[in-house]
């Protein structure tokens, strides 16, 4: 599938739109991560509107870090700037995490198309949601796959 139809197609349980990157982002990423993957595509408004992102010489890098140091177990997801109708966007490629659920600031997440579940789920922006009393996993079921989460996607193919 390429941006165009992926930008057609609009948020689901594997993609999320974020106008710019922030704690909302990496917050998607874990809940993809914590799902079936997929990706997140940073410069593209809720709606499906192209917004662009500035890109300084080391910010994919500085996203790159600020992911890891967001994430428990660290997640590596692949980070690429693309070129899309003259703005630039950036897809960030998140692999499902197989290892142990990824949590973000000790709050585990995951994505779901569904926005009245009730509770214990309360609603977050986009389709990220957070789920009461899963703020900490017992000892000895923490696992890390550290490094193990890589991923590639290819602009060529975009």
């Amino acid at each position: 599938m390429n941006i165009d139809q992926i930008i057609a197609s609009g948020e689901s349980e594997t993609v999320e739109f974020k106008a710019s990157f922030n704690d909302e982002a990496i917050e998607a990423i874990a809940a993809l991560a914590n799902g079936g993957g997929g990706m997140v595509l940073i410069g593209i408004m809720n709606d499906g509107r192209v917004r662009g992102v500035q890109l300084g010489k080391k910010t994919l890098e500085d996203w790159a870090n600020r992911i890891q140091e967001g994430t428990d177990p660290r997640l590596q997801p692949s980070i690429q700037m693309v070129e899309y109708k003259g703005k630039r966007i950036v897809a960030i490629q998140v692999e499902k995490m197989i290892a142990a659920p990824v949590s973000v600031r000790g709050r585990y997440l995951r994505v779901d198309k569904f926005r009245s579940l009730g509770p214990p789920w309360h609603h977050r922006q986009g389709h990220v949601l957070h789920i009461e009393g899963a703020d900490k996993v017992p000892k000895g079921q923490q696992r890390g796959n550290k490094g193990a989460n890589q991923s590639s996607f290819d602009p060529e193919n975009a």
